[in-house]
């Protein structure tokens, strides 16, 4: 007996047209299912059984290391909803449990890896699709959501749809180059480290304020004004850069790194050649010996502070030339 692909019932072996649904078997089929049955009818459940996991392994292919990993950042690319998905989950048990975490993303990797190393074309899964369809109707309502509420703030208050004309209306220069978000994302990183603290050891900012305290209440007045000011003036100084950068204001931004830069380097220096007989010389060790303490982090403010300075150079030399190639021979 046979059974009909079309419709499933139960038919003769030698009848080559289902009488039920009218299914017409081919003879290249009927050919080969018969010698596959002859085959097998002579062979033992073991040697079926070897016989059919050697067909599994042979479905996969011995691709080399280049092409599976190909295959393996194409995978994540078609699913990248289920990678972000499954991220967020590994985060989780890795902020919980470390080892499982951790576990989890090989045996994960590994079963990507497995995969892609098999001969069959890399697909995006049905999860992912709908994963991908409910992300974005939930996006949707978001944004629907927060149109309506602007509406409504726009309809309550008029004076904020002036504000925000303003905002939409300010332009980066289009000027800006490499070097000035270097110039810009060094300064963030130097606000970063200037307030930045271990579980050790308190922060520059803070050291600096406990220090300029200290001597105001040991009657040491004008040196303790000085710390502040020289605390103010490493604080701001990263925004004022900032701040001329994006109005273009390249030599201004370039004259408050070089100054932040030689306040940094000439507290050192003076630290290192006066003598300790002079009050002013010993509360300037002090500062910089209490500075210093603080891991590398003195001397990361210092480094991003000169980087900033460098920066802040190389986009003004650029600015001028291109000023110059304006101006009509």
């Amino acid at each position: 007996m046979k059974r009909c692909p079309n419709c499933g019932h139960l038919l003769k072996i030698d009848e080559s047209v289902c009488t039920y649904c009218g299914y017409t078997f081919s003879k290249e089929a009927e050919q080969n299912k018969a010698e596959f049955t002859k085959v097998k009818q002579g062979m033992s459940r073991s040697q079926i059984q070897k016989e059919n996991s050697t067909n599994l392994m042979n479905t996969v292919s011995k691709l080399p290391l280049k092409e599976i990993f190909q295959k393996m950042l194409l995978w994540i690319h078609k699913n990248s909803t289920i990678v972000f998905v499954t991220g967020l989950i590994l985060m989780v048990f890795t902020s919980i449990v470390p080892e499982l975490g951790w576990t989890c993303l090989l045996l994960l990797l590994g079963w990507l890896f497995w995969v892609c190393k098999r001969d069959t074309p890399v697909k995006q899964y049905t999860v992912d699709k709908q994963l991908t369809a409910d992300l974005n109707k939930t996006g949707e309502r978001f944004g629907e959501r927060a149109d309506r509420q602007r509406e409504r703030i726009i309809n309550e208050h008029p004076e904020v749809e002036e504000k925000v004309r303003k905002v939409k209306q300010f332009r980066l220069p289009k000027s800006a180059s490499v070097y000035r978000w270097g110039a810009i994302l060094t300064s963030l990183i130097s606000l970063f480290i200037f307030f930045s603290k271990s579980e050790n050891t308190n922060s520059l900012s803070r050291t600096i304020l406990t220090f300029a305290n200290n001597q105001f209440s040991s009657s040491q007045t004008i040196f303790a004004v000085l710390v502040y000011i020289g605390w103010v003036y490493i604080v701001i100084t990263p925004f004022l850069i900032i701040y001329r950068l994006l109005k273009n204001q390249t030599v201004r931004a370039f004259v408050f790194a070089l100054v932040e830069t030689i306040l940094l380097l000439g507290l050192i220096i003076y630290s290192s050649r006066t003598t300790a007989i002079s009050t002013f010389g010993s509360l300037t060790k002090q500062l910089i010996s209490t500075l210093t303490a603080i891991a590398v982090n003195y001397y990361l403010l210092i480094f991003t502070s000169v980087l900033t300075t460098v920066l802040t150079l190389i986009n003004l030399i650029k600015d001028k030339k291109r000023y110059i190639k304006k101006i009509p021979s």
